[in-house]
């Protein structure tokens, strides 16, 4: 029994998303069509700055009376010096293959110094999701497919489903053991009894802000067709590699950097069996080899859930999910799914990048040993 340090190292194969939480609204984000630029203020800067050049006031009438508000226009219109209104910019990064419009930004996670960053603690939960579904696939005796009964409705059966896959868990992973003294105590559900205390993933180091970019949300039918919404994200770029230490207890933590990478390529292949092979092959992103997992949102209810690996029986998982996602998403005509698509959710969550069309959040994965 040892104590082992690593360096893992991420590399973004596709665009990846955050969130922080905060929404740069429209009225904040100056975007320079001409030099392809997202440049993001400092708020305190950006009033301040209007206020000491008397057009505090216009800037606030210029928002409540037009529909289309263009900051970048607004200061330019006004004279601003160029050096100026630069002086204001927090950040600033590619619009990429986005068009210059007036638009609502979700930030990504940034630290103090407005430097991106992912924290360890959303690489950890990607690798608990992965093995609880490898474990689930390797074994059916886990499986909950006899287990469910008969639920008057969708609410008692999610109630009861959520009730079955945490008593799984709590037999996979809580597992550790203590004193007389304490055992009775502490109850099963506890996370100090987890295995995974002995799993440590740090925060990523820094990420340069030229490595961000603007993606838009776009939904995928099975046939194709894209839809494109007025989302829009803060993305970390394909190609980025991310530096993260962890240390693995394994007198705690049962997992090795062997098992973990077999854990995460089961769930990967077992979501392309289950989700991405129902997508027309010749329209959907290519889906790259190796040793991968999903990360950061907008990358959908298949990639983040252990709901097809924990039934057995596939075609009471597609029903079951369809089920899911009809109660949850009401208006978003899920209660069809299977009829009309063959799969649930009927949508793939892509993005396009330099006029690439990709799955969201794609990430290579490898461990050295330090």
């Amino acid at each position: 029994m040892a104590i082992k340090h690593y360096k893992m190292k991420l590399k973004t194969l596709s665009p990846v998303h955050i969130g922080s939480g905060e929404t740069i609204s429209k009225t904040e984000a100056m975007i320079d069509s001409l030099k392809n630029t997202v440049y993001i203020p400092d708020t305190n800067k950006l009033f301040c700055g209007l206020i000491q050049l008397g057009l505090a006031e216009k800037y606030e009438e210029s928002i409540i009376n037009g529909t289309g508000f263009d900051l970048m226009e607004f200061l330019k219109l006004n004279e601003v010096p160029q050096s100026t209104y630069l002086s204001w910019v927090r950040y600033s990064y590619s619009l990429g293959s986005m068009e210059p419009k007036q638009m609502n930004i979700s930030a990504c996670l940034k630290d103090t110094y407005s430097m991106p960053y992912i924290p360890g603690s959303s690489v950890k939960g990607a690798i608990r999701t992965a093995i609880l579904a490898a474990e689930l696939l390797n074994d059916p005796g886990l499986t909950i497919d006899e287990k469910l009964g008969r639920s008057h409705n969708t609410k008692d059966k999610l109630k009861t489903m959520e009730r079955l896959e945490s008593g799984v868990e709590e037999g996979l992973f809580h597992t550790i053991k203590f004193g007389k003294r304490y055992e009775q105590k502490i109850k099963k559900n506890n996370a100090v009894r987890s295995v995974f205390k002995g799993l440590f993933i740090s925060d990523s180091e820094p990420i340069p802000t030229d490595h961000i970019t603007l993606c838009q949300k776009i939904d995928m039918f099975p046939d194709g067709e894209r839809k494109k919404l007025n989302v829009y994200r803060e993305c970390i770029k394909p190609g980025t590699e991310i530096v993260f230490s962890i240390t693995i207890d394994d007198s705690i933590f049962p997992y090795d950097t062997e098992r973990i990478l077999a854990a995460l390529n089961w769930y990967f292949e077992d979501q392309r069996e289950e989700f991405l092979d129902y997508f027309s092959e010749n329209k959907s992103p290519s889906i790259p080899d190796g040793d991968i997992l999903y990360l950061g949102g907008g990358t959908g209810f298949a990639s983040k859930t252990v709901t097809y690996q924990i039934f057995n029986n596939p075609n009471t998982a597609a029903e079951t999910v369809q089920e899911i996602m009809a109660f949850k998403f009401k208006d978003h005509y899920h209660d069809c799914d299977l009829q009309n698509y063959n799969i649930s959710p009927h949508m793939r969550k892509c993005t396009v990048c330099d006029g690439r069309l990709y799955d969201m959040g794609l990430c290579g994965i490898a461990f050295e040993e330090t």
